[in-house]
C-alpha cells in the first residue's frame, strides 16, 4: 500500500536491516494503536534529567536485555542529553545560568529537588507563580528541542513520524524497546 520499497537505499544499510525496522515499526504502530487512551492517559513521563536515568540504570540487576533494546536505551537517553545540553546552553546565552540551574532538577517531575520552589523564588528574587512559569516554559522548551532533534534523524520529519520516533524513545527509556 505505501510502496514501502521505494523508500529503500541500498547506500544507507542491508536490506535485511529495513525490512527489519519496517516490521518493528508496523508491529509497534498496531500495538500502540491497540494501546492507546485519550489524551495520554498510561503514558509515562520522559524524564529530562538523562544523569539520574543513566545512574539508576547502572545499578539495575543484569536483566538479559538485548544488545538491540540496549542500543535503543542508549541512544535514546543521548537524545535527552543533548537536548538538556542545548537548552543550558540557549539559558546561558539568555543570561538564565543561575535560574537553570536551580531549576533543572525540577524540570523532570520524578526528580526530588534540594530547593523548594520558594526557596528558589528567594533565590532568583521572584515570585512563586514566576518560577512555576519558568518551569512550564523550561518544559515546554525541552519539548520543542526533543521534537527538532528527533526530526533531524527521520528521512520524513511529518508529525506523525516524529511523534512515533518519541513514542519508540519513550518505551526504550521505560524498558520496553
Amino acid at each position: 500500500e505505501k510502496d514501502l520499497f521505494a523508500a529503500a537505499d541500498e547506500s544507507v544499510g542491508k536490506l535485511r536491516s529495513f525490512l527489519l525496522t519496517a516490521f518493528t515499526r508496523h508491529i509497534r504502530g498496531e500495538w500502540r494503536q491497540a494501546q492507546a487512551q485519550k489524551r495520554g492517559g498510561g503514558v509515562a513521563t520522559l524524564s529530562i534529567e538523562a544523569s539520574l536515568a543513566e545512574e539508576s540504570y547502572s545499578l539495575e540487576p543484569v536483566d538479559h536485555e538485548t544488545p538491540e533494546a540496549l542500543f535503543e536505551r542508549t541512544y535514546a537517553l543521548r537524545m535527552v542529553e543533548t537536548a538538556v545540553e542545548q537548552l543550558f546552553e540557549e539559558q546561558r546565552a539568555a543570561g538564565k545560568e543561575e535560574a537553570f540551574s536551580l531549576l533543572r532538577p525540577r524540570l523532570d517531575p520524578s526528580a526530588q529537588g534540594d530547593h523548594t520552589d520558594k526557596e528558589i523564588a528567594e533565590a532568583l528574587g521572584v515570585s512563586h507563580d514566576a518560577v512555576r512559569q519558568m518551569i512550564s516554559r523550561l518544559r515546554k522548551r525541552f519539548r520543542e528541542i526533543m521534537r527538532e532533534r528527533v526530526a533531524g534523524t527521520l528521512q520524513d520529519p511529518s508529525p506523525m513520524a516524529v511523534e512515533e520516533e518519541l513514542g519508540a524513545l519513550r518505551q526504550s527509556l521505560a524498558g520496553r524497546g
